[in-house]
């Protein structure tokens, strides 16, 4: 039953980072030579889940013309497209977790009041 606790706990904790590197990116859409990120989600031995941050390595960096030239200027690599998927997948991630705490929460008061 703890073990339980401990991984929807973990989940919530990975997911709420998950949303914390998106809003990054998105904060730092519009600066030039930004390096997205993303989070890598993995089991541990004891049920868990752990997290742990890492920078995009993508050779796909993009320019953009500027304007009144033919040179170019290095962009970033933030879709904000891709963020906003990212940030809802974390949400319904969160929703999965909490409500798993929340049906073994019922599971051990209901315990509690058969002993009782």
């Amino acid at each position: 039953m703890i073990d339980g606790l401990h991984a929807a706990y973990s989940g919530l904790v990975a997911q709420g980072r998950k949303v914390s590197v998106s809003a990054n990116n998105i904060a730092n859409a519009e600066s030039k030579d930004f390096k997205k990120s993303r989070l890598v989600f993995e089991a541990n031995s004891e049920g868990g889940v752990t997290s742990e941050v890492e920078q995009v390595d993508t050779e796909e960096a993009f320019t953009q013309p500027v304007e009144g030239n033919n040179d170019t200027e290095s962009s970033n690599d933030v879709d904000l497209g891709e963020e906003i998927f990212e940030m809802s997948s974390a949400q319904r991630g969160f929703e999965a977790n909490a409500a798993s705490l929340q049906t073994q929460e019922e599971t051990i008061g209901t315990l509690l009041d058969i002993m009782v």
